[in-house]
């Protein structure tokens, strides 16, 4: 089948570029180990690098109230091959679950995996069940069968008819609920809570994840959907109707689920007015109808408090027609080929930069760290060769050359020596930091809120139990900090005293901040707001509302808690990193240095012998050099 180029080029480029970055990173660990330059904390810094760039992905999430089109434009960015609607798209409600589109290359096949609403009963999250196989219904897909795939896919806009006291009991508002046509005295409600759709395609393939999200009710009864999966998204969608412009609904699901905070600038969130083909008026012309879509266009910014730029209009029916029929010309009229330009644009450089920063740039600083030894080992070899070339004697002038680099030898052996006797006070420092921050303490903070939830006989007590997750976990941050300074006192003392004693001003330590985890806390901390403010929890079960609490909240707040004592965990493994490596490297050089000495004394060679050798040694320097500054070039290397 044909993909779309303009969106396809982008993914492939960045998915080549990470590809390239692994390939720089291997090649690097090889050559550090045959060069016996490899210490097993450089080793583990490397993996962690390449695991960080293999597990990435991009995920895009699609949010709108009902009938705005979300599914729509979903199967024209990436099913209009099939020639016909994949996803079910039609007047009123199709999606009645969150659908996740993705390609599992863990197992590489293609299916749909329904997750029964009767799961909410269960105390677990959605990302706990995805861990449990025997909870969800799973269906073959079939890509070379488009209608019996078609066919499968209907299943997620499956509904069940049931008691409204049951409805309620699954964590269902009265006010959302849909009366059955053929028994009224019953509601309607989604059979399904969640969808995961792995199929085959090429952006799928390069690690492109899309949510496909229902309406607001469905929205306000999944905490777990607009507590973590939206707001983890690197970029929203959100879908209006042109003809309408932002609605009230739309405007509480904007307020609510999506605008950013100034803690969110890395996430880019893009409104599409969709429909315009509703306003197509060929009576008018195509100037008026070019004015009519510009001003809603303007009007809609003005209202969320974003960018002209970031409103865009689309029509997905129009754009899904364009791509069957091939037709170039309705697909620019319908918005959406300017659309997928500004998105994946957007979406990659912002993934690359952070890529970058959390996971290259410190792998790049220790190879341009290896080239600058390098270097240094090719000065020391020119300066030998030069001494020896000038010099009267011949075995004596090489055994007093050898003698001067034992000793230079030596003394980056005692400063080795010096550099893990402080790595050990490190590791006492990381035993503080992990009995401040380690997964135990939080587990046993968040039992402690569970069980004032369970004794609270209000809905105020409960409201004054779930807040003091977030004033503890304040605390708890101040006090890691303060010992995080302290490690850093002495880490910037052990850096200034070696960049004086051996002219490497190029080192530089690894700077650790919780700015990032401080404001996805606020982040979850302003969810929780105003999910405690909703009127509705005063009505709502106790039992339903620790289940949420749970389930949503401090869910998301372990994974961030979780992410961040890894980070400080490592920072400490990696504080004294590069003055480890540059230390290694140099002694590691000097070793061979001195060993290639010794041989050419013991040997007995003439001097225009022993010249041949020593200029062959520095040759396989600069070959070294040329292939650390390769690597190190590459790393630096953006997609094109």
């Amino acid at each position: 089948m044909a993909h779309n180029a303009s969106s396809l080029d982008k993914i492939d480029s960045f998915h080549n570029w990470k590809h390239g970055l692994l390939e720089q990173i291997d090649a690097y660990r090889h050559w550090l180990s045959e060069t016996q330059m490899a210490s097993e904390d450089m080793l583990n810094r490397l993996v962690r690098a390449s695991e960080a760039l293999q597990k990435d992905e991009l995920t895009i999430a699609f949010v709108g109230e009902f009938s705005r089109g979300k599914t729509e434009l979903i199967n024209a960015l990436l099913l209009s091959d099939f020639q016909q609607r994949i996803l079910p798209s039609k007047a009123g409600r199709t999606t009645m679950c969150p659908t996740e589109l993705f390609y599992d290359r863990v197992r590489d096949t293609s299916y749909l995996r329904l997750l029964p609403i009767e799961s909410r009963r269960l105390n677990l999250t959605i990302s706990e069940m995805k861990e449990k196989v025997d909870l969800w219904n799973e269906f073959s897909i079939e890509n070379d069968h488009p209608e019996t795939m078609a066919a499968v896919l209907q299943k997620v806009a499956e509904v069940v008819s049931v008691e409204e006291s049951e409805a309620r009991a699954l964590g269902f508002s009265g006010s959302s609920l849909e009366r059955d046509p053929v028994n009224p005295e019953k509601v309607l409600i989604p059979r399904w809570r969640h969808a995961e759709l792995s199929f085959k395609h090429p952006l799928l393939e390069q690690g492109l994840r899309i949510l496909d999200t229902p309406g607001l009710n469905a929205l306000g009864s999944e905490p777990e959907l607009t507590v973590s999966m939206i707001p983890n998204a690197q970029a929203v969608v959100f879908m209006l109707s042109a003809d309408a412009g932002v609605t009230a609904s739309d405007m509480q699901m904007w307020t609510d689920h999506i605008a950013k905070t100034d803690e969110e600038q890395s996430k880019s969130c893009y409104a599409l007015l969709n429909k315009i083909d509703v306003l197509w008026d060929d009576l008018q012309g195509e100037t008026h109808t070019a004015a009519s879509i510009e001003r809603v266009r303007q009007d809609t910014a003005r209202r969320l408090g974003i960018a002209p730029d970031f409103v865009l209009p689309v029509s997905a029916k129009q754009a899904l027609l364009a791509k069957v029929n091939e037709d170039q010309a309705l697909l620019q009229k319908s918005g959406l080929a300017k659309f997928e330009k500004l998105l994946m644009n957007q979406l990659v450089d912002a993934r690359e930069k952070l890529l970058y920063e959390s996971a290259i740039a410190d792998i790049s600083s220790l190879v341009e760290s290896s080239e600058k030894v390098i270097t240094h080992r090719i000065q020391r070899a020119s300066d030998d060769l030069d001494h020896y070339r000038d010099s009267l004697e011949d075995i004596d002038s090489l055994n007093r050359l050898a003698d001067k680099t034992q000793i230079a030898h030596n003394d980056f052996y005692k400063k080795l020596v010096a550099l893990r006797s402080s790595r050990r006070l490190m590791m006492s420092q990381k035993e503080i930091l992990n009995d401040l921050i380690g997964m135990q303490r939080f587990d046993a903070l968040a039992e402690s809120v569970r069980t004032a939830m369970q004794d609270s006989w209000s809905t105020k007590g409960l409201i004054s139990a779930m807040t003091s997750l977030f004033a503890e976990l304040d605390r708890m941050l101040d006090d890691l900090m303060v010992e995080v300074r302290v490690a850093e006192k002495m880490v910037h003392t052990m850096y200034a005293r070696f960049k004086n004693d051996h002219s490497a001003d190029h080192l530089h330590p690894v700077e650790f901040s919780i700015k990032k985890y401080r404001a996805k806390l606020v982040e979850i901390k302003q969810g929780f707001n105003r999910y405690r403010r909703n009127p509705k929890l005063i009505v709502t079960e106790q039992s339903l509302v620790i289940r949420h609490f749970k389930n949503a909240f401090v869910h998301d707040v372990r994974n961030v808690y979780e992410a961040l004592s890894h980070e400080a965990l490592c920072w400490a493994d990696d504080a004294l990193l590069p003055l480890l490596q540059y230390t290694v490297e140099q002694k590691q050089g000097l070793q061979e240095q001195l060993e290639n000495l010794r041989e050419l004394a013991k040997e007995q060679k003439g001097k225009r012998d022993a010249c041949e050798s020593m200029q062959q040694t520095i040759e396989q320097l600069q070959k070294q050099k040329a292939f650390t500054h390769q690597i190190a070039e590459q790393l630096h290397a953006h997609p094109s």
